[in-house]
């Protein structure tokens, strides 16, 4: 008896699986047809549905292809004379793409600087990066490091500290100044 209701169960479930994937114009077989089975994340306008180079561009956001994908939203930006959903897209990979490449930058200038330690270019630029990253404190490390060494590259850093230093005192001071009241 309990044979025959998982046979039921699992017939049904079947059922139930093909004819949603028919009602949603899928395909049943594990291979997927792109132009057919492309289900995108967010809410899709009508001409993003139309347009295949910006359906490629989801895909191969999707999958972090992020070469393909620049390639795949700047053919749909160029194509139309507005079209902001493409260009977000592509400020999006643009920007994933960097955040890969600078991790690789980073474990460049680790591997350096573990060749050799006190290489100042290798030390300045690394702190450059953290400075990219957000990463003040590991930025200014460097800097001292590079101080201590009498290093000209030590001014050269400093100066690109003292420039995020000064923009960030600035946002500071604006946001107390919106958070007092009137």
């Amino acid at each position: 008896m309990l044979r025959r209701l998982l046979s039921i169960s699992l017939t049904a479930t079947c059922l139930v699986v093909t004819a949603t994937s028919w009602a949603v114009g899928t395909k049943s077989s594990s291979r997927r047809s792109s132009r057919d089975e492309w289900k995108p994340r967010h809410r899709v306008e009508s001409r993003e549905r139309d347009d295949w180079d910006y359906k490629r561009g989801m895909e191969f956001t999707e999958r972090g292809d992020w070469d393909n994908a620049i390639r795949s939203f700047k053919k749909t930006a160029n194509r139309r004379e507005s079209y902001p959903e493409a260009y977000n897209m592509l400020g999006y990979a643009y920007r994933k793409r960097a955040h890969k490449d600078l991790q690789r930058s980073e474990e460049a200038y680790s591997e350096a600087l573990k060749q050799r330690p006190n290489f100042e270019e290798a030390l300045e630029y690394q702190g450059e990066l953290f400075i990219r990253l957000g990463r003040l404190r590991e930025a200014y490390a460097n800097y001292e490091q590079l101080r201590k060494a009498d290093s000209e590259e030590a001014e050269e850093l400093l100066e690109k500290l003292e420039q995020v230093l000064e923009e960030a005192t600035a946002v500071q001071k604006e946001r107390s100044k919106s958070e007092q009241p009137e």
